[in-house]
C-alpha cells in the first residue's frame, strides 16, 4: 500500500499474509466449531426426541398385540401424558375393558 505524506516523501506499508488475514481465518475456524457443535447438539436432541415418541409406542404395541392373543395385560403404559401417546394409551385400555366385558357376557351365555 503506497500513501504520499508530502511532495517527495512516499510512505508503504507491507503486512504478512497470515498477519492481514487472521481475523478472517480466526472467523472461518469459529463458523466451522459453531457449525459441527449446532450439529451435535442437533443429533442428540434428535435421538432423544425419537426415543422419548417411539419408545412408549414399542410398549402399546406389545400390550396391543398381547391383548389380540387374549392374554390382557395389568399395565398399559404412559396413559396419564397428555399427548397423542397418552390418547392412545387410553383408547388401549378402553378397547381391553371392552374386551373383558365381551369375553365374561359370552362365559354367562355358554353357563345358561
Amino acid at each position: 500500500m503506497k500513501k504520499t505524506v508530502g511532495p517527495d516523501w512516499t510512505l508503504v506499508i507491507q503486512q504478512d499474509y497470515t498477519e492481514a488475514c487472521a481475523n478472517f481465518l480466526n472467523s472461518k475456524s469459529n463458523g466451522l466449531l459453531f457449525i459441527v457443535f449446532t450439529m451435535l447438539i442437533t443429533l442428540i436432541l434428535s435421538f432423544i426426541v425419537s426415543k422419548n415418541i417411539s419408545s412408549p409406542i414399542k410398549k402399546l404395541t406389545m400390550v396391543a398385540d398381547s391383548l389380540s392373543k387374549g392374554r390382557p395385560t395389568g399395565k398399559v403404559p404412559d396413559k396419564y401424558r397428555k399427548d397423542e401417546v397418552g390418547e392412545l394409551s387410553g383408547a388401549i385400555v378402553r378397547m381391553a375393558k371392552t374386551i373383558k366385558v365381551a369375553i365374561r357376557r359370552l362365559r354367562e351365555r355358554n353357563e345358561e
